[in-house]
C-alpha cells in the first residue's frame, strides 16, 4: 500500500512545475547559444583584423574599399539573420526574474 501511495505522489505534479523546467532548460539553452555566438564572433572579429593587416602589409592601398565591404557583409549577413530566425518577444523567466518574484 505504501508503494502505491508512492507512485502515485510523482503522478500528481502539477503541469506548472513542469512548465517552470521546461522555461528553466529553454533560458539555459539561449545562454549557451549566447555564449558560443559570443566566442564565435570574438574569434572570427580577429581573425578578420589579421587579414586585413596582411593586406594592407602587402601594398593595398584602398581602405575605404576594405571598409566598404566590411559594411556591405555585415549588412547581408543582418539579413540572412533576420529571414533564418525572425525576433521572437522577450521571454522574462530568467533566474533574476524568478528571485526578484519570491
Amino acid at each position: 500500500m505504501a508503494r502505491a501511495a508512492a507512485s502515485t505522489k510523482g503522478a500528481g505534479r502539477s503541469s506548472a512545475g513542469s512548465q517552470q523546467h521546461q522555461a528553466g532548460r529553454a533560458w539555459q539553452w539561449r545562454a549557451l547559444l549566447g555564449a558560443i555566438s559570443t566566442v564565435l564572433w570574438m574569434f572570427l572579429s580577429t581573425a578578420l583584423i589579421v587579414a586585413n593587416k596582411r593586406i594592407y602589409a602587402q601594398g593595398f592601398s584602398h581602405p575605404f574599399f576594405v571598409t566598404g565591404m566590411g559594411q556591405v557583409f555585415s549588412a547581408l549577413g543582418g539579413l540572412v539573420l533576420v529571414q533564418v530566425r525572425p525576433p521572437q518577444a522577450p521571454v522574462h523567466d530568467s533566474p533574476c526574474d524568478r528571485a526578484a518574484a519570491s
